[in-house]
């Protein structure tokens, strides 16, 4: 089996299990994590804020809960991103499924999601201040509840992958 044929594995594996969906709590769970993900608990997700914090938090809980083993600790792996005002701090945050297959389980597939969002922006409607929180339910809240769900999906039948899946 080549990797091509390893993504056609999932992508045939997410059809079947979406036919059984109801049995697995997928669309309610799916709207149940992109309206926190949008909700004012979590404001805005602009990279390197409290809202991006709070978002992977979020990511983390939901992915080991799913029993993804999780290779990063909960506050992610830092990086830098370079920015015109000031460098941004971000992180990730990853878990793994691991392949049954002893030969082939060090090979990944990688399934990833951004967290960070617009953010929130200052601007000044009939001479007041405003602000503007933008949710992000399209960018990205809805891709990050999508990994979410396949993590515990692809977690809970672990039996049928034989290389690793990165979240």
């Amino acid at each position: 089996m080549n990797f091509r044929t390893a993504i056609l594995s999932i992508v045939t594996f997410c059809a079947a299990v979406s036919s059984a969906a109801q049995n697995f709590n997928v669309s309610s769970s799916l709207q149940s994590h992109v309206e926190y993900l949008c909700s004012d608990s979590v404001p805005g997700r602009k990279a390197g804020t409290e809202g991006e914090r709070i978002a992977s938090d979020y990511v983390y809980d939901r992915l080991k809960e799913a029993g993804v083993v999780m290779l990063t600790g909960k506050e992610g792996q830092d990086f830098t991103i370079e920015a015109p005002d000031g460098d941004i701090r971000s992180r990730n945050i990853v878990g793994v499924v691991q392949g049954y297959d002893t030969l082939l389980r060090n090979e990944y597939i990688l399934v990833g999601a951004h967290v960070d969002n617009l953010g929130s922006l200052e601007t000044t409607v009939d001479g007041r201040k405003v602000v503007k929180k933008y949710p992000g339910a399209d960018d990205n809240a809805s891709g990050v509840a999508a990994l979410i769900e396949l993590a515990r999906l692809v977690a809970a039948n672990d039996f049928h992958f034989r290389r690793s899946i990165l979240f």
